[in-house]
């Protein structure tokens, strides 16, 4: 459950938020992001914000479930499609 949630008119600044890309409530990645499209989304627009990250924040909270506790990807193939991602995520 995210605890950046806005509603404004178009300009209005937003709070993306950021987790884990495997598990959501890995502490060390809980952050958000302030986005803001000027004069946008018009009447017959939609607005499609992508947010992502390189890994955790630099001073990671305390407690709480870590990276490396998590199964990161079950199936075999997947698992080492993403290794290269997977092991940036561990560090």
């Amino acid at each position: 459950m995210p605890s950046t949630k806005k509603v404004g008119p178009p300009g209005a600044a937003l709070d993306v938020p950021l987790t884990h890309i495997n598990a959501a409530y890995v502490r060390s990645h809980f952050d958000a992001m302030e986005v803001r499209v000027p004069g946008a989304p018009l009447a017959d627009e939609i607005v499609f914000i992508l947010v992502m990250s390189t890994g955790a924040r630099v001073h990671a909270r305390v407690g709480g479930l870590k990276a490396q506790d998590i199964a990161a990807v079950e199936r075999p193939a997947l698992k080492e499609r993403f290794k290269p991602w997977l092991q940036r995520s561990e560090n």
